[in-house]
């Protein structure tokens, strides 16, 4: 979506209920749909790759993940939400979500939220980059979902930029409530 969201990785930063999902969610129905996002932006789709991988760890089981794309309107046979569980920090994981990617004919990832994904810290940008490379290397845009301020712990605070997070993304959207 040209201005909101790049066909490499982009991000969507904000406080806990500011309403990343729901946004990230929309995208997928502007995907799979062909409407536009927002109801104001053209969302291009890779023809070749009209479906979309959405992985949650952060909200709700996959039975409401489901349920709450449908009342967006989603196309149900584009969407896939795999069991498997996908972490930046682990070469193996990527790979196979690559692999994933690649048999499925995904065109964009959603990763609910960036703290489930990984636990690099201390802006290790290079193994970041790596797995989103492998991601992009498949055929998918990646669209991550990070929490400002989810953990109290304070070695978790701005987990998303203690890793470096928006270093390793295109375009970052911002949400507040």
């Amino acid at each position: 979506v040209p201005g909101y969201f790049s066909w490499n990785v982009s991000l969507i930063q904000g406080a806990a209920g500011a309403g990343k999902s729901l946004i990230a969610q929309e995208l997928v129905t502007a995907y799979t749909t062909g409407t536009k996002f927002l109801g104001i932006a053209e969302c291009t789709v890779k023809p070749d790759r009209p479906n979309v991988a959405y992985l949650d760890q952060d909200n709700f089981s996959y039975d409401v993940l489901y349920d709450r794309l449908k009342q967006f309107g989603v196309d149900e046979s584009k969407v896939f939400i795999p069991t498997d569980t996908l972490h930046l920090d682990n070469e193996e994981s990527y790979t196979r979500m690559a692999s994933f990617i690649e048999q499925r004919k995904i065109g964009l990832v959603i990763l609910d939220s960036a703290h489930g994904f990984y636990t690099l810290r201390d802006k290790q940008l290079n193994q970041l980059r790596k797995g989103f490379q492998a991601l992009i290397n498949a055929g998918s845009a990646v669209v991550i979902l990070s929490h400002i301020d989810k953990s109290k712990r304070p070695d978790d605070i701005d987990a998303a930029e203690g890793a470096g997070l928006p270093g390793a993304c295109d375009f970052t959207l911002s949400v507040y409530k």
